[in-house]
């Protein structure tokens, strides 16, 4: 991952939690017991960085292909809260990368990877740290897909699965939405390919990506910041 990088994504990762802090400041009040509990529509936007190493088998291999870029997603879930503040939630995501693509040249020999979207489906555990706060994590599974030219050929991989891990803050703005952020690390399996120009010859690639991203969820169901009325 390069130095301005590097800097863009801290950056992003501070100012979103000073955010999250003071809109959660702003909005302490009383909530209901089950604030965090419901389904929702997800959207995203963020920074990502995508780290992939590439081998062209017997000749060569270079590491550290990088790509940045931007990554904008749509999503569903849904979270339920329990009695002792622990949130439970599924949900899952697809994505596609903006301008997000590299160039290879391996023992001389050119080729371009570009990477175009992502799928994710998995699950996060939460804790409400602050009546109108909560901190997770998360883990699932990614598939990747993307489309690589090598020595004038394309070269068909298939998608790229692996895991997800990362985490997140988030914060209710209203009744039915809630402002977050979150970070993610994609670990991908990586894929080879003979029969790229030679017939003896193959093509390898393991791809890696990081990405901070700012979600807005849309909440239906249970939930919200109005507290019931009092029993009479």
């Amino acid at each position: 991952m390069n130095t301005h990088l590097k800097t863009a994504i801290y950056a992003a990762l501070g100012s979103s939690v000073m955010l999250l802090l003071l809109i959660n400041a702003a909005n302490a009040q009383t909530l209901n017991a089950n604030r965090f509990t419901g389904c929702h529509l997800d959207g995203s936007a963020g920074v990502t960085s995508m780290n992939t190493s590439a081998s062209y088998f017997p000749y060569a291999s270079v590491n550290d292909l990088g790509a940045t870029g931007g990554i904008y997603g749509v999503g569903v879930g849904c979270d339920i809260q329990l009695e002792n503040n622990v949130v439970f939630g599924v949900f899952g995501d697809y994505s596609w990368f903006n301008n997000v693509d590299s160039s290879i040249r391996i023992f001389g020999y050119p080729g371009r990877i570009s990477y175009d979207n992502i799928l994710f489906v998995g699950g996060r555990l939460g804790y409400v740290i602050q009546p109108n706060l909560m901190v997770y994590t998360l883990l699932g599974w990614t598939s990747m897909d993307s489309s690589t030219t090598f020595l004038g050929h394309k070269v068909n991989l298939g998608d790229f699965s692996g895991t997800t891990f990362g985490g997140g803050m988030e914060t209710h703005l209203s009744d039915s939405l809630r402002l977050g952020m979150e970070y993610r690390y994609d670990s991908l399996d990586g894929k080879s390919k003979r029969n790229v120009a030679y017939e003896d010859d193959r093509l390898g690639l393991d791809p890696d990506n990081q990405s901070v991203r700012i979600t807005l969820k849309y909440v239906f169901g249970t939930g919200g910041m109005t507290a019931p009325p009092p029993l009479k």
